[in-house]
């Protein structure tokens, strides 16, 4: 099971017409899927989602205000982009 990421604390994320911008300005069309920064990405008509591999936790910083995915078995690696 992937663990869902609560996008809008983490990414500028905005929903147009007929797609999904992310936060690198990119622009995705509903019912698509990709990879970044190690997460499992897709748009639909709700939004933009992303998801960690199950081998990876998201560990939050709050004093920082940021967070990053580690691998659960060595938390002081970070997950590689898949």
């Amino acid at each position: 099971m992937n663990i869902k990421v609560i996008v809008m604390s983490l990414w500028a994320v905005f929903t147009f017409q007929s797609g999904c911008v992310d936060k690198n300005g990119e622009e995705h069309k509903f019912d698509s899927e990709w990879v970044e920064d190690c997460m499992d990405c897709s748009c639909t008509s709700d939004g933009l989602s992303c998801c960690i591999p199950e081998d990876c936790e998201l560990v939050l910083d709050k004093e920082d205000c940021s967070a990053k995915a580690v691998f659960k078995w060595d938390k002081t690696k970070e997950c590689s982009p898949i």
